[in-house]
């Protein structure tokens, strides 16, 4: 089975991100470009999380799907950005790691 993911993205919670960034219309683009493994993104904010919680259920271990059964193929894998910033040289230096949790 071929697998395309995609986990750097950010939720509607996310400074300067469109409120249309909800999990259902994320699967709409996502069915649309052939992803099907999306990242949940920023999920340590609490009423994003909240919202997960609500609206997701475990598929499979560690990827989650829908509750409401839109979407059947599509899944979740919960996911957050950690930015270090840091000066060096006189620059500004910017790493960004993405973190894969497990579980809710």
């Amino acid at each position: 089975m071929r697998v395309i993911t995609d986990w750097h993205l950010h939720s509607r919670f996310s400074r300067a991100c469109s409120q249309e960034l909800t999990l259902e219309n994320n699967a709409l683009w996502c069915e649309k470009k052939g992803v099907n493994v999306l990242g949940t993104a920023d999920f340590t904010h609490p009423m994003w999380f909240s919202e997960l919680e609500t609206k997701l259920e475990e598929a499979e271990s560690g990827l989650y799907k829908l509750k409401s059964g839109e979407f059947p193929k599509m899944r979740y894998m919960l996911t957050t950005e950690l930015a270090q910033i840091y000066k060096r040289g006189g620059k500004v230096r910017r790493v960004h790691n993405i973190v894969l949790a497990p579980s809710i």
